[in-house]
């Protein structure tokens, strides 16, 4: 678990003008990369819709380089919503984890239906949230005494469905989520052709062909490496594997991929071969598991460090 406080409210708009003016102008940039949006969550759409239009802005005036948008805490569905509409179509790539997929996956109107049925199983998360509340005494008590019962039958799946969330979420799911997202958002003029999804266990690459920015993405294998690199890394707090030892480390991905969620298709993590590549119908998945530090030592910004790191590697 972790409390991260800031001393300060969401970002003003004014500072993102100053510091457009100062920076972009005054120096010979190579790629931009935005976060910070989740500060809004607390506020309302009269505060954030401002800021997402200065935004947008500053990038439509850099539309000739690369840019990036690292997202985070996405609980907020209207200014996700919102986040979508008027930065995707600006931006050629972005960057979550697997809280933040499950929300702009439902945020999208991604459901069970999106999903491989094999591993995303409506009925029995449905079951599972049933037991999860008959869990609590109390509750049982309370459904007992006002003879609620019928209520416990109609118990609904979740909307972000468990298969896309945990250390390693189930990996033809997070491929199946992805390329709705990528369908989803381009429908609404999206012009994102690259998607770094990064959890504790791995990362995935996500790069669509004839995106309508036409972004070439080059060095992919690289670019996926230098980010599961860049995880461990932060996470151990050190700066060269010199400074790791074996004993630091686990690997919680699996290591046999079920890349479609039917058990036909599947690769396997061995030496030499830890970096893996597939394709959907629409989607070029570059696949590399992270060597995830026992006792992390830091764990804030590191999305950003992730999603940097790996940006960094296409330029």
């Amino acid at each position: 678990n972790r409390l991260i406080l800031t001393p300060a409210g969401p970002p003003a708009v004014a500072t993102l003008q100053a510091w457009s003016e100062a920076t972009l102008a005054a120096s010979k940039t190579d790629a931009v990369i935005f976060s910070g949006l989740h500060l809004f969550e607390s506020t309302t759409r009269d505060t954030w819709r401002p800021y997402l239009a200065a935004t947008k802005d500053v990038l439509e005036k850099t539309a000739q380089l690369p840019q990036h948008l690292e997202l985070a805490s996405l609980s907020n569905e209207e200014l996700t919503k919102d986040i979508v509409a008027t930065l995707f179509p600006v931006v050629s790539s972005i960057g979550l984890n697997e809280e933040e997929l499950g929300a702009l996956f439902y945020a999208l109107g991604g459901s069970y239906d999106d999903l491989p049925t094999k591993v995303c199983d409506p009925k029995r998360d449905a079951e599972a949230k049933r037991h999860r509340i008959l869990r609590w005494k109390i509750v049982k008590k309370a459904i007992k005494l006002f003879e609620l019962d019928y209520l416990l039958e109609e118990v609904n799946p979740p909307d972000i469905p468990p298969c896309l969330t945990g250390k390693s979420p189930h990996v033809s799911a997070v491929t199946a989520a992805l390329d709705y997202v990528f369908r989803a958002a381009s429908a609404q003029g999206s012009t994102v052709s690259r998607i770094h999804f990064h959890s504790l266990a791995y990362h995935i690459i996500a790069t669509a062909d004839g995106a309508a920015n036409l972004q070439s993405w080059k060095n992919v294998r690289a670019a996926a490496a230098s980010g599961s690199i860049a995880a461990t890394y932060q996470a151990c707090n050190v700066t060269g594997h010199e400074d790791l030892h074996g004993d630091q480390l686990t690997l919680v991905a699996p290591t046999t991929l079920d890349t479609d969620g039917t058990g036909a298709n599947t690769l396997k993590i061995a030496k030499g071969e830890a970096v893996h590549e597939w394709s959907t119908d629409k989607l070029q998945i570059t696949f590399v598991p992270v060597l995830v530090c026992k006792e992390p030592a830091v764990t804030v910004g590191l999305g950003d460090a992730i999603s940097s790191s790996s940006f960094a590697a296409h330029l």
